[in-house]
Parts: structure tokens; C-alpha cells; sequence
């Protein structure tokens, strides 16, 4: 039996990322070159981002329009999505419901990128608290944020807690903390 695999990457951050410079036109040709089916880009939105609160801002009708004019551009040779990945907390969802209601997004991408209020990329968020806590803060704010905003195609990188813990990944077990996800 001959089953053909279609990767695409839907994940991806570009120029419009405040954690990205990648030109889109770029990232669009370099998937090709690797035999990418397609791709669908996924620029961050974080709102009320604590730490630079404009790094994660993304300029909405800038980045649809261009992803969307590319989308055209490629159409026939290569397919191009437009999504989203929002930074999510409680007390955003009903801001990003209206966002989504704006805008035709392929599709949408939750994470949690901050706990009570700090990102834990800082090593200074582990400094007072120990490794098991933060991880199950973190799971539980993961299902605050589900439950607050379940209008999701994907929930982002669980693992970002891990992978910025003190001893990033090396005793860390999903069955440990199973209950939790």
C-alpha cells in the first residue's frame, strides 16, 4: 500500500512575531524547498504582556492583508494559511472572540505564555518557587485559559513551562503531572 504524507507546518512566526524577523516571502520559499505540503502562519498575539507590553502586539490588518496577498500569490503553486496564536488569559477571552470575529483566521492557536502575571522564560520566575509548583501552576493555568476561551483549533506548546524550568526537561514526566493535563 502506497500512502502519500502530507506535512505542513502550522506553527510558524514571522516579521509580524515581536519573536521573529523572518521575512514571510522567505519562511513561504524555504518550506518549499524542504517539501512542506503547505503552512499556516501563526504570529503571536499577546495582550497584556507584562514584560514589553508591545513586543507581542501584532498589527491585525498589516499582517492579514499581507498574509492573505500571498495566500493569492501562491495559490496555485503552494497552499498559504493565515492564523493566529493568542496569548491566553481570562480575562482576555471576550477581547479574543471579537478579534476572531473580525478577522477570518485558518486557524487558531491558544497558549499559555504567562502565570499570575510573569512569563516563566525569566529564570527569575523559579527563583522563589519550586520546579513541581510552577508545573502545576502553569496546568492549571492551562485549563483556566481552555475553559475561559475554548474557541481553539490547537492549544500551543504545552511544554513551555518545561522548557524554560531549572533543570529544563531532565526530570520532567507527563505522567506526573497526567491529572493536570
Amino acid at each position: 500500500m502506497n500512502s502519500i504524507q502530507k506535512l505542513w507546518d502550522v506553527h510558524m512566526h514571522s516579521q509580524f512575531s515581536g519573536d521573529s524577523k523572518a521575512p514571510v516571502d522567505s519562511m513561504i520559499k524555504a518550506a518549499q524547498q524542504k517539501g512542506i505540503s503547505g503552512i499556516c502562519f501563526t504570529d503571536h498575539l499577546d495582550i497584556d504582556y507584562p514584560d514589553d507590553p508591545d513586543l507581542f502586539l501584532l498589527d491585525l490588518p498589516n499582517y492579514t492583508n499581507t498574509i492573505q496577498a500571498l495566500a493569492n500569490q501562491f495559490r496555485e503553486i503552494f497552499p498559504v494559511r493565515m492564523g493566529i496564536e493568542l496569548g491566553l488569559q481570562p480575562h482576555l477571552a471576550n477581547l479574543h472572540e471579537d478579534i476572531l470575529s473580525q478577522y477570518s483566521f485558518d486557524f487558531v492557536i491558544g497558549s499559555t505564555h504567562l502565570i499570575d502575571g510573569i512569563d516563566p522564560y525569566f529564570p527569575e520566575f523559579f527563583e522563589s518557587r519550586g520546579e513541581r509548583w510552577a508545573y502545576e501552576r502553569y496546568f492549571e493555568h492551562c485549563a483556566e485559559n481552555i475553559k475561559a476561551f475554548p474557541e481553539l483549533d490547537s492549544f500551543g506548546h504545552l511544554d513551555y513551562i518545561v522548557r524554560y524550568g531549572p533543570n529544563q526537561n531532565k526530570y520532567y514526566s507527563y505522567k506526573e503531572y497526567a491529572d493536570y493535563i
